[in-house]
């Protein structure tokens, strides 16, 4: 199972991550586009050493996506998780933009 976990600073994401971290195989830690983003390190510095042995950096959600498809197989769950603006900024990457017709 990978996850990959981004939040804003100003939300209490210490408890969530932890939670989420314990389940995955794998934890990808980003920060999307945004002035309100907590800094990967930030996150990674709140994880209990057991749980960092698991946790991997990238600083931009592309570099987040590009390291997911280069570990993960076809057996691989990937989960994202923590904060919309992720899920946003990873759809556009995904998909493209939403055109409203």
């Amino acid at each position: 199972l990978y996850v990959i976990w981004a939040s804003m600073a100003d939300k209490n994401f210490t408890s969530m991550m932890q939670r989420v971290a314990q389940q995955a195989d794998q934890l990808i830690l980003t920060a999307p586009e945004s002035e309100r983003s907590a800094r990967p390190d930030d996150l990674y510095q709140t994880l209990p050493e057991v749980l960092k042995t698991k946790a991997t950096i990238q600083t931009t959600v592309e570099a987040a996506l590009d390291h997911v498809y280069s570990n993960a197989t076809s057996q691989d769950l990937v989960v994202v998780a923590g904060s919309l603006y992720l899920i946003g900024e990873l759809r556009r990457q995904l998909v493209g933009e939403v055109v409203n017709e």
